[in-house]
């Protein structure tokens, strides 16, 4: 019986690695990586544009960005299920780690201060989800201050384009031309 139980310990030794990298990948921490989004979810895409944060309000609530010929772009941590960026609230000088938000009403996908509330976003392979669905997300045109078009999650004005958001190790602004 000793032995049964002993060959059952190690067998779970063996097995743990497996278990935990089987976890939901909502709960997996993913760390330093861009944004870009794409008209279509292939494999490589031709046709990209680089995501980064924007506050044209000078209010603590930030937007996610189209934006092409960025000198620099927002890099991300995907931290239980919410995304993070370090972002300078209005007013201040220090950067302060910001976490995603999306409004399902208005579709609005913005970043506040950290909250600590785990989130329902994900990665299914390289393409990011939110509440386990890839296909949603939308780059509308704005109709205020916004310069450059904003991401929202099932965005239904007229202006709007369906778009597949997905994650690179790559800074956008170092393959731009």
């Amino acid at each position: 019986m000793l032995s049964l139980q002993i060959f059952t310990a190690l067998i779970a030794l063996l097995v743990s690695p497996f278990l935990a990298s089987a976890r939901p990948a909502a709960r997996r921490n993913v760390n330093n990586f861009f944004l870009v989004a794409t008209p279509t979810k292939t494999a490589h895409p031709t046709t990209s544009t680089g995501l980064n944060l924007i506050d044209p309000f000078h209010q603590e609530q930030f937007f996610l960005r189209a934006q092409e010929d960025a000198a620099s772009y927002s890099e991300f941590n995907l931290t239980k299920g919410t995304l993070e960026t370090l972002a300078m609230p209005p007013n201040l000088f220090t950067l302060e780690t910001y976490e995603s938000n999306i409004d399902t009403d208005s579709g609005e996908f913005f970043f506040l201060p950290e909250s600590g509330t785990p989130g329902l976003f994900s990665f299914h392979g390289q393409w990011l989800a939110f509440n386990g669905s890839t296909s949603g997300f939308t780059i509308c045109e704005p109709s205020n201050a916004i310069e450059n078009p904003v991401v929202y999650w099932k965005g239904t004005d007229s202006t709007c384009v369906d778009t597949f958001i997905f994650r690179t190790t790559t800074d956008p602004a170092s393959t731009s031309t």
